[in-house]
């Protein structure tokens, strides 16, 4: 995986999907629509890579809403030991996540 910095300013649907770690590109396609991840539309969908950024730093870690997001990205349980990079990755994907779920429940 390419550093941040050598990711291109505006990602496409795809390269949000493998950052964030989401299987599902409806699931980005439907945060882009409602507003919660900074995305425009010009025929396709691009992400701010910046922006992206920014919510991942500002992210809530509650438990209750990491349980959510880990069960909505269907993460294995017993996964084996990741990689530091990875996990960090990964939770910086899971605070932008938490972050538009409590904007949409207004938390």
């Amino acid at each position: 995986m390419k550093t941040w910095n050598e990711l291109p300013l505006m990602l496409t649907i795809e390269e949000t999907m493998e950052l964030l770690r989401i299987k599902r590109k409806q699931t980005v396609t439907d945060l882009c629509k409602q507003g919660k991840i900074p995305a425009i539309r010009a025929n396709q969908w691009r992400i701010d890579r910046d922006g992206l950024r920014g919510q991942i730093t500002g992210g809530q870690n509650d438990p209750e809403t990491l349980d959510l997001i880990q069960n909505s990205l269907g993460l294995m349980a017993g996964r084996n030991r990741l990689d530091d990079e990875l996990s960090q990755a990964l939770q910086r994907a899971m605070n932008t996540v938490a972050k538009a779920w409590n904007i949409a429940h207004k938390r």
